[in-house]
């Protein structure tokens, strides 16, 4: 894949994950505002739409690394902190946030296996 090709894909990954930011939240309801929630509790369990936003996760995932691996030929070591990234992000969109609405029936086990695939995408 020409370099090219690996940017606008991932300039494509990151606009959509902008676009949903910023409209998904309007068709949520009164309970997810732009500015009080996360994108975690976009994608939450049992909220509506959460798949857009998980699917776009792993969207920007694959392409951050289809992107930035020819970078690295001669690093091990970033490259490795490149697929831990990636597959955290992966994880924290399979396993969901507990929803916003605490009326909502959610797995809290689930919840916490997403808090800690995300914070080891802040991590790497």
């Amino acid at each position: 894949m020409k370099k090219k090709a690996k940017i606008n894909l991932l300039a494509i990954a990151c606009i959509m994950m902008l676009l949903a930011m910023f409209i998904l939240p309007h068709f949520l309801g009164p309970d997810h505002s732009i500015i009080r929630n996360t994108i975690s509790d976009l994608g939450a369990q049992n909220s509506a739409g959460a798949w857009i936003i998980n699917s776009i996760l792993v969207a920007l995932a694959l392409s951050s690394v289809i992107t930035v691996w020819g970078c690295f030929k001669g690093s091990v070591f970033i490259r490795a902190i490149l697929i831990l990234f990636a597959v955290s992000i992966v994880f924290s969109s399979f396993f969901n946030h507990a929803p916003v609405n605490p009326e909502i029936p959610y797995n809290i086990s689930e919840d916490g296996w997403h808090k800690y695939f995300s914070c080891i995408t802040w991590i790497a």
